[in-house]
């Protein structure tokens, strides 16, 4: 890459995914992984991580520390500090459910449950949350429970709208957390290292004119949205953006196809990965997330992108 590496937000949207493999010099060498992570501490993150989970994910810089409310429905708890838009930590830290959601909005870890804290009142919520249902709702998360007479709903927005702060970060984006699935087996990259926030602007170009000379027509601000990442494990630095995948190939690098113009089609959610023209089909490339088992990189938990992306196979 051109760049040393820094160790890979939370990706969202439409695909909410770009990856865009850099490599130095300008179209060949390897990725550099000796720099440290910046001095960024939290107290949502695991003081002393087991060492058998840092080997398995050596692409987190850091895990949040989760208290699973009900494994099952993937809801856990966590206290932790938050960095506004203006890249300053906030003096007072969220309290928060995480949702590993799989099926409507996509994992969140920012469902503001400040009140409930405040009140004393959180043991009540956990039990609601255990002997109730998620539901489709289109706040962050729905929960409905039995009461004497029926059911009752709970709906929760997010830290970020209750605080009006313009975007949560966890690291200052500054850094790679990851977000544990109550087995440990898996991980959310619940947020990465932004390039805007660790490279320097000559840097930033020099990628940028390396992407442009095989993919015309590259998409603008990336480098304002953007992290590094590995994602095919062939030395070369991958960078997550969104709305599209760049991915290195042969020495070569292509942009992951979306094989439909309209929601109508048939082919709604299916992508090609070129010059392979392995495909992969999600039920809706909307509200897009990146995971990882230690070896491999997903797309909302389904896609290989590892295996999509790698060639000579």
């Amino acid at each position: 890459m051109i760049t040393k590496e820094k160790r890979p937000r939370r990706i969202t949207g439409v695909l909410s995914l770009l990856l865009i493999l850099g490599s130095s010099p300008l179209f060949g060498g390897e990725a550099d992984d000796s720099q440290e992570a910046p001095d960024i501490t939290n107290i949502g993150f695991m003081e002393n991580p087991p060492k058998e989970l840092k080997e398995k994910f050596p692409m987190c810089d850091e895990f949040m520390n989760v208290e699973w409310i009900d494994k099952e429905k993937q809801i856990g708890y966590s206290y932790f500090d938050i960095w506004n838009r203006f890249h300053k930590k906030e003096e007072r830290p969220a309290a928060a459910l995480i949702h590993l959601d799989e099926i409507q909005h996509g994992p969140y870890y920012e469902i503001d449950v400040t009140e409930y804290r405040d009140t004393g009142r959180l043991e009540w919520l956990f039990a609601r949350i255990r002997e109730g249902e998620v539901v489709p709702g289109n706040t962050f998360l729905t929960i409905r429970y039995p009461d004497g007479n029926g059911h009752q709903y709970m709906e929760f927005t997010s830290v970020n709208g209750k605080r009006d702060l313009g975007g949560v970060s966890l690291a200052d984006l500054r850094k790679t957390v990851c977000v544990p699935y109550p087995n440990n087996q898996r991980m959310w990259i619940a947020e990465g290292h932004r390039i805007d926030r660790v490279y320097a602007q000559n840097e930033i170009k020099m990628i940028n004119e390396k992407i442009r000379f095989f993919i015309q027509n590259f998409s603008e601000g990336w480098d304002k949205y953007s992290y590094p990442i590995d994602i095919n494990t062939d030395g070369l630095t991958d960078y997550v953006f969104g709305s599209a995948l760049v991915y290195s190939y042969l020495d070569k690098y292509y942009e992951m196809q979306p094989l439909w113009k309209h929601e109508l089609d048939d082919t709604y959610g299916h992508f090609s990965f070129p010059p392979s023209q392995k495909t992969c089909e999600l039920n809706t490339p909307s509200a897009a997330y990146l995971t990882t088992d230690g070896q491999n990189y997903f797309l909302k938990n389904h896609c290989n992108l590892t295996d999509l992306t790698k060639a000579g196979e």
